[in-house]
């Protein structure tokens, strides 16, 4: 097995998907920081982190309102 490249399979996942997976997780946030449901907070943080965002503020809501990405 040496100098063997391991390729792994493509995984398609439906934003229906990850919505199903982070459903069920607590919301730590105070009332009066939920201004949006935490599952939206969610999905636009994972989705802007797999679309290159290199922080977890001000680069994921750059990258979630279609800005470019921050390398």
């Amino acid at each position: 097995m040496q100098g063997e490249v391991l390729m792994s399979k493509d995984i398609r996942v439906t934003l229906e998907d990850v919505i199903t997976h982070f459903e069920d997780l607590e919301d730590p946030r105070s009332t009066i920081n939920q201004r949006h449901p935490l599952i939206s907070v969610v999905v636009i943080a994972v989705m802007g982190v797999l679309a290159g965002a290199s922080g977890p503020t001000v680069s994921v809501a750059t990258v979630a309102c279609g800005g470019s990405r921050s390398r």
